[in-house]
């Protein structure tokens, strides 16, 4: 056997064993590299998602505000009603 065949043979075996070595770190490294992306892609969500709801609760209160003072002007003006009819009520003779 020459050297050349020896060596062919080795070099043969060592490729057939560390194949499956390699193959399973790139799968390790793929597996690693997009479960990262996963997480990156959920923190960001979260992130967004949060700044999303400060927005919308300040609308929310803004809304609020405006639906107390146009339920106060509301009142003012129903007040104003009732003593005018109370007026002209009294005015026409108690009717």
């Amino acid at each position: 056997m020459s050297d050349d065949t020896l060596s062919q043979l080795v070099a043969e075996a060592i490729a057939h064993h560390i194949s499956p070595l390699v193959r399973w770190l790139y799968a390790v490294f793929t597996a690693v590299v997009v479960g990262t992306a996963f997480v990156v892609g959920m923190v960001y969500e979260v992130k967004y998602g949060i700044t999303d709801a400060k927005r919308d609760a300040g609308d929310a209160k803004a809304t609020a505000v405006s639906a107390l003072q146009a339920t106060t002007d509301l009142r003012t003006t129903v007040t104003g009603h009732d003593r005018d009819i109370a007026v002209l009520k009294f005015q026409r003779g108690g009717e």
